[in-house]
């Protein structure tokens, strides 16, 4: 433990550069705390640095190799847990997510967004309602206050606050700089968070009842208009209400009208 202790010690005995030293010496000590606390025999350290799965990340993503979708999957199985863990309705979180990705598929060219943010949508659609674990009143509250405390991983704190955002807002109030939340963020982040907010709001819409009575749900984009068609045995007025109420924050995003048609 001594030969340890200090940089000329790690300097002498392993011939490191007094930089190299002053890198190694805190690591050393925080296995060394480790060690103490979980009395374990030994640490198996990987011969990987951080920045090794950035780069690795980053080039798997550019060369679109499978790896970037093993990853997505395992963030999405941690969402799930994420969710179960505060109780959440996991049929609407999936028709809400699979509904919002179908918006957000049916006009690329018209959002400019990237794979990116589709996939924080994603997350957003599954992690939507969980702060109704705390409370139903002001759930939307809530979301963001657990989902932006959580640790998940796979994200930066800036596309958590993008996601927690988008829960903030998925189901009343308007994004704007008066609350705290959205004016912290880039102006950049801003528009996105608008963006997905408009598309999370129909697909929450669809299922207001939280009984999946839409089914076969398809997505167009015409030339202004934004047609979800859909079958349904059941009456589903109450769908069709809340879709058509949350269509004006849509078209205020997008300029595009958003039409609920049932086929069947």
């Amino acid at each position: 433990k001594h030969r340890f202790s200090n940089i000329a010690h790690l300097m002498s005995a392993y011939d490191f550069t007094e930089h190299r030293a002053e890198i190694v010496l805190p690591t050393i000590i925080l296995y060394q705390q480790i060690l103490a606390v979980t009395e374990a025999g030994k640490i198996i350290v990987p011969n990987t640095a951080f920045i090794d799965g950035v780069t690795l990340h980053h080039v798997a993503e550019q060369t679109q190799d499978s790896f970037v979708d093993v990853v997505e999957q395992q963030i999405i199985s941690l969402a799930h847990m994420l969710g179960r863990k505060y109780a959440f309705d996991a049929d609407h979180a999936a028709m809400v997510s699979d509904v919002a990705l179908k918006i957000f598929d049916s006009m690329t060219k018209a959002h400019g967004l990237g794979k990116r943010e589709r996939f924080l949508l994603k997350i957003a659609g599954i992690l939507h309602d969980i702060g109704k674990y705390v409370s139903l009143r002001r759930h939307y509250f809530y979301s963001y206050r657990l989902l932006v405390s959580s640790d998940i991983f796979g994200f930066s704190d800036e596309e958590k606050h993008i996601m927690a955002n988008v829960v903030y807002y998925h189901s009343k109030g308007t994004p704007n700089d008066a609350e705290p939340n959205f004016q912290v963020l880039p102006e950049q982040h801003k528009t996105v968070v608008s963006k997905l907010v408009a598309m999370m709001r129909l697909a929450d819409a669809i299922d207001r009842s939280y009984r999946q009575k839409i089914t076969n749900c398809t997505v167009s984009l015409k030339g202004d208009e934004l047609i979800i068609s859909y079958n349904s045995l059941e009456d589903t007025s109450l769908e069709e209400w809340t879709f058509a109420d949350k269509a004006d924050f849509f078209e205020e995003v997008f300029g595009f009208r958003a039409l609920l048609k049932r086929q069947g």
